[in-house]
């Protein structure tokens, strides 16, 4: 009987730690948005940014898709990313993923079209959508779980953006990581302490 006992709690203690293993090989995030820079800087704190002068990208700066362009007059910084057909870039840090990402975007260059979405690639694995945005607007997010990049996907839309703001770091997991790694180190030494002193059977 106590065998059949230290048995079910050596499966148990296996099956929580197969269920840890698999909920961090894909991560999963709750974003907060935010459409005012003071208020997502105050929140985010620690944060770099990428002003897309006419030098070129900054060393920190990862960007695929668009082209650095003369400003159309809607931001002041002399420069903008500029996005055309295909209508989708990647922004991403190179030091490292970052948990919060902004940046100032028009979408009225050449009309408005069906607005700007936004793709979170997660550290990890998975992936977080965004609502669209638009017409012309500050718009960033922070997430609990850390990413390495985000895709800004317009629906047939021209657009520009500037001054793209990385928050950090990015090295804390996410509350739900921390709690459950937890059950399942407690569970496994439970069941450690159970094998290595097992009960004396009077039956």
């Amino acid at each position: 009987m106590r065998h059949n006992y230290t048995k079910t709690i050596h499966h148990l203690t296996l099956t929580l730690s197969l269920g840890f293993a698999l909920s961090v090989a894909t991560a999963s995030a709750t974003v907060v948005t935010y459409t005012d820079p003071n208020a997502w800087a105050i929140a985010v704190g620690s944060h770099v940014t990428e002003t897309f002068e006419p030098g070129g990208l900054q060393s920190f700066t990862n960007a695929s898709g668009g082209f650095i362009g003369p400003a159309r007059g809607t931001f002041v910084n002399g420069s903008v990313y500029q996005l055309e057909s295909p209508y989708e870039a990647t922004f991403g840090y190179k030091p490292g993923p970052v948990y919060a990402a902004a940046a100032y975007w028009d979408t009225t260059p050449q009309g408005q079209g069906g607005g700007i979405e936004f793709t979170l690639y997660l550290t990890g694995g998975g992936t977080a959508s965004l609502t669209g945005i638009g017409p012309s607007t500050f718009y960033g997010w922070i997430s609990d779980t850390p990413f390495d990049s985000f895709l800004a996907n317009g629906d047939q839309e021209t657009y520009d953006v500037d001054n793209v703001m990385f928050g950090l770091p990015a090295d804390v997991p996410e509350p739900g990581s921390w709690t459950l790694l937890a059950t399942g180190t407690a569970l496994i030494l439970a069941g450690l302490r159970l094998r290595r002193n097992p009960a004396i059977d009077t039956n």
